[in-house]
């Protein structure tokens, strides 16, 4: 074959070639959100915000299996109910037992002015408890209540026999249940609405959680000029134990996510991660923000889901609790340990779903950047291999092969502008 032949062999196979081109992809990893601890995502930036110091809070006594818990303000002292004996905790002291008998089943806590002092009362249903600092008086209630709260000076409680049925008696202390238009009194509630799980007493108003909706008494003045509204939540239920007055607004769980009560209408909060809250089983505010103990799906483990509504930021802590009550600390109850919640800055977990930028095939991830004020360590997996670093922000080369990947991340601070970039090898 002559040289012209191969000329043109080699032109022809140089025509009909496939020509390559690298492709450069680049995404936001936090889209890819699987889940988060010990912080968030808000838009572009991950935050550390709380973290739980997971350590039993005194070497002494750890109350057992506790049923409830009070706070009371006036005295500065923390009470749990534990199966046999009502607790007590004061200051820095540890837990100790009152020289009582039990009260079962498990009562609900009050504060109240008995003229010279302040004291607390632990309301049971056929037996109750004046708790001064370190003496429980033993009383037989007049009404039998399942569930109560103070209210501008006035005890609302949930009549026992009849879950309808709200009592209100007089502003005096002790028993003040006479029979007059100014003093107490009671209301039977529509049923359409379910059963009443407890009270709660917000801005003018106290409001009856209950299966199926809401029921408002507005209770200002005289009992003759109280006012009551009903607001049905449809075919939405309320998982008891879980409202709680976070700031001037009423917070609580439903069957599909956590709603809102503002004194005037129900709304749902597009809280972030609630989609992986499942059995919710306790709710209580400290601060600004909400706290409500329930099973993490993901992780399929107990824990704390934060909710801050000024921010809109929420956020799970790896810490069990069936029981939480605030005062000057959180406290979380669970099994048999008491844990402490603490609001400083701490160390943020955060993993992402599979990440294969839109587009299928190989790819390279080439690439990782961020900013940062403080240590994070990262670690990217493609299924087969793990690479981990740490680092205090920058650009950082990659080189991992593979068609998805998953990124890991522990921070003590807010991570931001994080960028993942790869290149695909496109055929043209």
């Amino acid at each position: 074959m002559n040289k012209w032949c191969f000329g043109h062999i080699r032109r022809a196979n140089k025509k009909f070639a496939k020509k390559s081109a690298v492709k450069t992809l680049k995404c936001n990893p936090l889209n890819y959100t699987e889940y988060a601890y010990g912080g968030g995502v808000d838009g572009d930036v991950l935050y550390a915000d709380c973290t739980p110091y997971n350590i039993q809070l005194f070497d002494g006594y750890v109350p057992q299996s506790v049923s409830c818990a009070y706070y009371s303000a006036s005295t500065h002292t923390y009470y749990a109910m534990q199966t046999g004996a009502l607790m007590q905790k004061q200051y820095g002291d540890e837990f100790f037992a009152f020289k009582c008998t039990p009260i079962a089943p498990a009562p609900f806590f009050y504060d109240e002015y008995d003229g010279e002092n302040f004291r607390t009362v632990a309301m049971g249903l056929s037996s109750a408890r004046y708790l001064y600092e370190a003496e429980a008086v033993t009383f037989t209630p007049e009404k039998s209540l399942a569930t109560g709260v103070m209210h501008y000076g006035r005890l609302f409680g949930v009549d026992a026999d009849d879950r309808l049925k709200i009592w209100w008696k007089g502003r005096e202390a002790d028993e003040d249940w006479s029979d007059d238009i100014n003093s107490s009194g009671y209301v039977v509630l529509d049923g359409d609405y379910g059963l009443i799980y407890n009270l709660v007493s917000l801005g003018s108003k106290v409001v009856a959680v209950r299966e199926r909706g809401l029921t408002c008494i507005t209770a200002l003045g005289a009992p003759e000029n109280f006012k009551i509204d009903y607001l049905p939540l449809g075919s939405e239920q309320i998982i008891k134990n879980t409202a709680a007055v976070c700031g001037n607004r009423l917070y609580f769980y439903t069957k599909t996510g956590l709603a809102v009560f503002n004194g005037e209408q129900v709304s749902k909060v597009n809280a972030p991660f609630t989609a992986q809250i499942s059995d919710a089983c306790c709710a209580i505010s400290w601060g600004d923000k909400l706290f409500l103990g329930c099973r993490h799906t993901y992780l399929n483990k107990s824990a704390i889901y934060c909710y801050q509504p000024s921010t809109g930021r929420g956020y799970f802590i790896d810490c069990p609790a069936s029981v939480l009550c605030s005062g000057d600390k959180l406290l979380a109850f669970a099994n048999n340990s008491v844990k402490e919640i603490s609001y400083q800055n701490g160390s943020a977990e955060w993993k992402s779903k599979l990440i294969d930028f839109n587009v299928r095939g190989a790819k390279c991830v080439t690439e990782i950047s961020f900013s940062a004020s403080g240590n994070v360590t990262f670690s990217i997996s493609n299924g087969y291999a793990t690479r981990t670093f740490s680092s205090t922000g920058g650009s950082y080369k990659i080189g991992m092969r593979g068609e998805s990947f998953v990124l890991s991340l522990s921070s003590d601070c807010d991570v931001k502008n994080l960028t993942l970039s790869a290149e695909v090898i496109n055929d043209l």
